[in-house]
């Protein structure tokens, strides 16, 4: 069941968000672009089709930037972190297959700790391990039901701040909740910022975690971010480290958008393939969302900017502000090429620069280098 979620996955002020889309006939939010302040454009790239296997990828899952700017890239079908420096040039790899320690099942999620370590959430295993800042194994975190968090992110003090899912069975049937909370060393959360539960059918997958999954994003200092995964609000929520609420901005003239034929089918044909790739094709019925996502990722930059990914565009489109919920940019992404669709592209902005690579490429795998222009 966890299998099948990770497929589908993650008193304040008040902001007034700019309207720049067009509504058509029907009241819907057209996808037309629209104005881009800045563009991301990309500078270098990492990973060959054929060649030395320390640049051939099997599956990324996530790419960030270490304390020191090297580049870290978690490979799910290699079951490793793979490091390289801010040039491109291989450095190391950190963990293998296995149930030992140091040893990886199914990595999830990964995050650098505070003071220069690795953090890895295995989701199969149930646990989280830890590595120093030399990056040899120093510990595990287990007890997790019925995984580990499926998010991780490294905040101050060591701690971390991540996304639980939990199922409870009740009278009234069973229910499906994600927990976004902070943990510090201990399988208990010390802080709880939001829970959600809502009912759960093992035959439709899609519909039942619709309402209650979210995005998250925390910075350094430990102030947390939630965007609900839904298609039609646009709202995000901050918490101070100790869960108060600092932060809230709504976008009230935000209309849902409707996908193209083409786009659901190509989103039905990338489910589909990842369920076989995952082995758990045909296990339940799955139903795409006719309407576009309104947010699809939140990320927090160097210079305390918030980064917030439209999903209502073809192509990748940051909404920018500052921590106060101030608008202050658009920003687009330049990539070389023709790209058919952005629909499986990740775009990771952290405190050392900006990384992205497309999830199911055509050809082979490549994480692309970028910067602000």
């Amino acid at each position: 069941m966890i299998l099948l979620l990770l497929l589908f996955a993650s008193c304040g002020n008040e902001i007034e968000v700019p309207a720049d889309e067009q509504r058509n006939d029907t009241g819907e939010t057209s996808d037309a672009l629209p104005e881009i302040d800045i563009y991301l454009t990309v500078t270098d790239s990492i990973g060959v089709d054929i060649g030395d296997s320390n640049y051939v990828f099997g599956k990324p899952m996530l790419a960030f930037h270490s304390p020191g700017g090297d580049i870290a890239i978690l490979d799910i079908q290699k079951l490793c972190i793979l490091f390289y420096s801010p040039e491109g040039e291989y450095i190391q790899t950190v963990g293998r297959e296995g149930s030992g320690p140091g040893e990886f099942l199914m990595p999830a999620s990964f995050t650098f700790t505070s003071d220069g370590g690795i953090a890895v959430s295995d989701v199969m295993a149930g646990k989280v391990t830890f590595f120093d800042s030399d990056y040899e194994y120093s510990g595990q975190l287990t007890g997790f039901f019925p995984s580990a968090p499926t998010v991780i992110i490294g905040v101050d003090s060591g701690a971390i701040v991540g996304m639980l899912t939990a199922f409870d069975q009740t009278e009234e049937g069973m229910f499906l909740g994600f927990t976004l909370a902070r943990w510090e060393g201990e399988v208990e959360p010390t802080v709880e910022y939001f829970s959600t539960f809502a009912p759960f059918d093992p035959s439709d997958i899609a519909a039942s975690s619709k309402n209650v999954m979210f995005m998250a994003a925390a910075a350094p200092d430990g102030r947390v971010f939630r965007a609900p995964l839904s298609t039609e609000d646009f709202i995000i929520e901050g918490y101070m480290p100790d869960g108060t609420s600092f932060l809230y901005i709504e976008d009230e003239d935000f209309q849902k958008v409707r996908k193209t034929d083409e786009e659901i089918q190509d989103e039905i044909d990338r489910v589909n393939e990842s369920m076989a790739a995952y082995g758990v094709e045909g296990i339940v019925e799955w139903e795409p969302d006719p309407y576009k996502t309104s947010i699809m990722s939140l990320s927090i930059d160097s210079r305390d900017r918030l980064w917030v990914r439209m999903g209502i565009y073809s192509e990748i489109v940051f909404r920018v502000y500052n921590m106060d919920g101030e608008f202050l940019f658009t920003a687009g992404v330049d990539f070389p090429g023709d790209i058919k669709s952005f629909e499986d592209w990740q775009v990771s902005i952290d405190q050392h620069g900006i990384l992205a690579f497309d999830s199911l490429p055509e050809d082979y795998s490549r994480i692309y280098i970028l910067e602000e222009m």
